[in-house]
């Protein structure tokens, strides 16, 4: 099975306090945090990338 592993870096000034989350009652706990994927590959697309990922080769879109 596939996996994604997403990575984020945002440039915050010294002192400036971030929070990824959304939701207050959730006290910015990195436990909450997530993100969205949403896939807009056509379907000939999207069958080209699960035989190429079922074959074991490196896929590149």
């Amino acid at each position: 099975m596939p996996e994604l592993r997403l990575s984020l870096a945002y440039e915050v000034p010294a002192g400036v306090p971030i929070a990824i989350d959304s939701f207050p009652e959730q006290r910015h706990s990195p436990r909450t945090d997530h993100a969205m994927f949403v896939n807009a590959m056509t379907g000939p697309q999207m069958a080209a990338v699960v035989d190429c990922l079922n074959e074991g080769r490196a896929c590149r879109t």
